[in-house]
């Protein structure tokens, strides 16, 4: 590891807070526990994984769902011009996948390509939507 730390950050945590509830249109409470850790296993690799658990309350206080969460981000760098990422959020609760890659390659200074690949999966692991986006940025010698 040449004295690089394998886990650069790491947080278990809990807290209750007022939230809207965009899916059921309704704004209430959340109570939430999460687990984050952040490794370095190489100079040029990082994952990323947290979870939570969140209960979510009506106006009234009375309990709506409970949902747990889970995220994994790979982030991988060849080169110091090129990287490659890939996240999957997990909702098990409300059976949702997803499946995202980023390619980004900075082809001059201040100037990149972007290709991204987002892939949303229901119930059964049956597709509901696949998306491929492709950004260029350009800057000009001002």
């Amino acid at each position: 590891m040449s004295g690089k730390a394998f886990i650069r950050e790491g947080k278990i945590g809990a807290q209750i807070e007022d939230h809207y509830d965009w899916a059921d249109d309704y704004f209430g409470k959340i109570k939430m526990v999460y687990l984050w850790v952040d490794t370095n296993p190489s100079g040029n690799l990082a994952l990323d994984l947290n979870g939570r658990v969140v209960w979510e309350y009506y106006p009234s206080g009375k309990l709506d769902e409970v949902k747990h969460v889970e995220n994994l981000r790979v982030t991988y760098l060849p080169r110091k011009d090129i990287f490659l990422r890939a996240f999957l959020p997990l909702n098990p609760t409300a059976k949702q996948y997803a499946l995202n890659f980023l390619f980004s390659w900075a082809y001059r200074p201040m100037s990149r390509l972007y290709l991204a690949y987002n892939e949303q999966r229901g119930e059964d692991m049956k597709l509901a939507d696949r998306i491929i986006i492709a950004k260029l940025s350009y800057l000009w010698n001002l």
